[in-house]
């Protein structure tokens, strides 16, 4: 028994629109649509764990590698982040007080 290539869509499905397609018609269609979502969804996945990976760095306190939330997330924890502040505002009063004078 030979099979012959069905043609997609059928000369009668060719004018109408999916919805109205022949039952051979519309499993070819429903097969093709599926196999392009599912394509679209491996594109998403890699996209998304490339952008996940790219989000690793090193806290600016601590030194510690992490993995942030955002890309240009600075550092590990609220810690760190309180950590550098407090010190940017120490450094800030020391370099504004100057040296000590004595007379």
């Amino acid at each position: 028994m030979q099979t012959h290539a069905m043609t997609y869509p059928c000369k009668d499905c060719r004018a109408t629109a999916p919805v109205m397609y022949c039952t051979p018609c519309r499993t070819e269609y429903d097969r093709r649509h599926r196999m392009a979502l599912d394509l679209e969804n491996v594109k998403v996945r890699a996209r998304r764990k490339r952008k996940r990976d790219a989000r690793s760095a090193t806290c600016a306190t601590c030194g510690e590698g992490f993995k942030g939330k955002r890309a240009d997330a600075r550092f590990c924890s609220d810690t760190c982040r309180q950590k550098a502040h407090r010190k940017s505002v120490t450094d800030i009063r020391r370099d504004s007080i100057g040296p000590a004078s004595y007379p």
